[in-house]
């Protein structure tokens, strides 16, 4: 017997269902036939009797076969589930069948999977011989991320007689996560990035006397302060020795992360939202390779948070808090946000907003950037909504597309409006298509961490 939650049912197969709909077909066939020719004609009740014993003859095998129907509990299927799912990228599910009785099973598998995932092969036919085991696999799809689960295998099992089938239902609950397909991104990206470094030519800049981490023992020079004197290293110099300091190159990295409504627009199979956390974990991932710390706020959403954290591994720690995460339908509110951050955690640090704001936002927004930008250098990461520029560049060639052009060129100018007050409020803006936005704040994060201005 299986030790897992188990029911079976049977009922009839499509064989018999086609037998007894054939069956009745006749049985109209006959009654036209009668109501043309009349009720006298003698080949009327030689049909009937054949069509009665032809009913007799089905409803016969049917009994014996159902009668012959054996308990099949012994029957013994174990799912094996990958470690974990990537958002888009097909893995296969491993499945063992045990057949612990002396005859063949024949019939059909398939899975109760999560709406999470995709999977087209199932169901699949089946044969199993006696005393055996049969290995299946079948690929998945994850569609959507987050916690998902598997509630249960289905055999649908013929009769001798193929007549009826027998369906068994073992209920094993397995779980997995859907995560976002976050190697690719780095994979493609980071080597552009590194590049791009390399070709710029650009370097640290080290601000040296008045910062936090010890650099070098240097002589003593006019204008630098009593507490810089090494007097230890003076003695055994026999001249003023000076500590030389630079300012700290490990930074702390906090993304404010939008959950709100406007992250629902899709772009092909990813919404905005799932974009925003592409662009998080890349420019997490080059902040932790750089050796600072990076953590995150959500809001207008499900509220997380994770204080900034150091280390490369760091990253899984940053995906186990995201991978279920989504946008939901509330009003981004920015300025509550800016609160809330500002009372969790005051050290100077780079906070990065990743949103889709607009000119609607203006006020919200600017009073929440200028809370910000008191302690912090902040970063606004805005995505372009992708069919503004395509508007924008479609011929106008009705009354209706002049209407679309003539508002989105509005609605355009607005939001250049919006970005040019950001920026002179101190703000730094990155404003990009959703599938550029990770490469670009990733950028614009190195380039702040050479210019020192954290």
């Amino acid at each position: 017997m299986s030790t897992k939650p188990y029911t079976q049912a049977i009922r009839p197969s499509t064989k018999l269902l086609k037998f007894v709909g054939g069956w009745a077909l006749l049985a109209l066939l006959l009654s036209a036939l009668r109501i043309r020719d009349g009720l006298e004609a003698t080949w009327i009740a030689d049909a009937t009797a054949l069509w009665w014993s032809l009913g007799l003859i089905i409803l016969v095998m049917s009994i014996i076969d159902l009668r012959r129907q054996r308990d099949l509990s012994g029957i013994n299927i174990h799912r094996s589930l990958p470690d974990t799912l990537a958002l888009g990228v097909h893995k296969r599910v491993q499945i063992s069948i045990d057949n612990p009785y002396p005859y063949t099973l024949i019939g059909s598998f398939t899975e109760l999977y999560p709406d999470a995932l995709q999977a087209p092969r199932l169901p699949l036919d089946l044969t199993l011989k006696p005393d055996a085991q049969m290995q299946l696999t079948y690929p998945v799809l994850p569609i959507r991320r987050g916690a998902c689960e598997f509630i249960g295998s289905q055999l649908r099992l013929d009769s001798s007689w193929q007549l009826w089938q027998r369906l068994i239902t073992i209920n094993e609950v397995q779980q997995i996560k859907v995560y976002p397909n976050f190697s690719p991104i780095v994979r493609n990206s980071i080597a552009g990035i590194e590049s791009q470094q390399a070709s710029t030519g650009d370097h640290s800049m080290r601000k040296r006397g008045e910062g936090m981490e010890f650099h070098q023992l240097r002589e003593f020079r006019p204008g630098d302060a009593i507490r810089q004197i090494d007097w230890k290293a003076s003695s055994r110099y026999r001249k003023p020795i000076s500590r030389d300091y630079q300012d700290e190159r490990d930074q702390d990295v906090l993304f404010l992360l939008d959950c709100g409504r406007r992250l629902h627009h899709r772009d092909g199979q990813l919404s905005h939202f799932d974009y925003s956390l592409n662009a998080l974990l890349l420019t997490a991932f080059v902040a932790l390779k750089q050796g600072d710390a990076a953590g995150l706020m959500s809001f207008a959403g499900d509220p997380r948070w994770l204080s900034p954290i150091k280390g490369r591994a760091s990253i899984n720690t940053l995906l186990n808090q995201l991978y279920d995460l989504h946008s939901s339908t509330q009003t981004s509110d920015f300025l509550e946000a800016a609160k809330n951050l500002t009372s969790r955690y005051r050290k100077r640090s780079l906070i990065i907003i990743i949103s889709n704001i607009r000119d609607e936002d203006s006020e919200d927004l600017l009073a929440a950037t200028r809370l910000l930008t008191k302690r912090h250098v902040v970063v606004i990461a805005n995505m372009q909504e992708d069919f503004l520029s395509q508007t924008l560049n479609e011929p106008v060639q009705s009354f209706n597309q002049a209407l679309n052009y003539c508002s989105t060129n509005t609605y355009m100018r607005e939001r250049k409006k919006l970005h040019s007050h950001l920026q002179k409020s101190g703000v730094i803006l990155v404003d990009a298509l959703p599938s550029q936005l990770h490469t670009k704040l990733a950028h614009e994060y190195l380039r702040i961490k050479r210019s020192g201005i954290l």
